[in-house]
């Protein structure tokens, strides 16, 4: 259960870490080139915050009577986490590969990888929220 609940404020710890990495360069910000891709980032990111919901909604309701209908759709709901988290380090990836390959400053660079990693790591703290909760309901 701590290790669940250590994973669940590490989301919110690496959201605040993604805000402060931001407001230490306001300029030159994200290049525009990026902004696409940045969003795609953002958004893959959001899904498995708003799963982790889903997911302890449904836990409670298994914790209250056990049944192994409601066990396995919890399970059902780790799975689409796992692939959600999937999908935010392909765009992650994306971006690093991208970035190396703008006409921009060194400083620009690390300060983008970097934001696109703390993002990242986002949706692997609530893929590992998840697995923690699978290790909760395992017979």
């Amino acid at each position: 259960m701590f290790m669940y609940l250590r994973e669940q404020d590490s989301v919110l710890d690496s959201v605040e870490d993604a805000l402060d990495w931001i407001s230490f360069r306001p300029e030159p910000g994200i290049p525009k080139e990026l902004e696409k891709e940045f969003f795609i980032l953002v958004d893959a990111t959001i899904e498995p915050i708003e799963e982790l919901a889903h997911m302890v909604a449904e836990s409670r309701k298994y914790f209250k009577n056990y049944s192994e209908k409601q066990r396995v759709a919890v399970k059902d709901i780790i799975r689409k986490l796992r692939q959600q988290e999937h999908e935010a380090d392909k765009a992650e990836a994306e971006i690093k590969r991208m970035v190396f390959h703008l006409n921009t400053d060194p400083v620009t660079v690390f300060h983008v990888v970097r934001l696109a990693e703390i993002i990242g790591e986002i949706a692997d703290h609530a893929e590992n929220a998840g697995d923690m909760m699978r290790a909760m309901i395992a017979r």
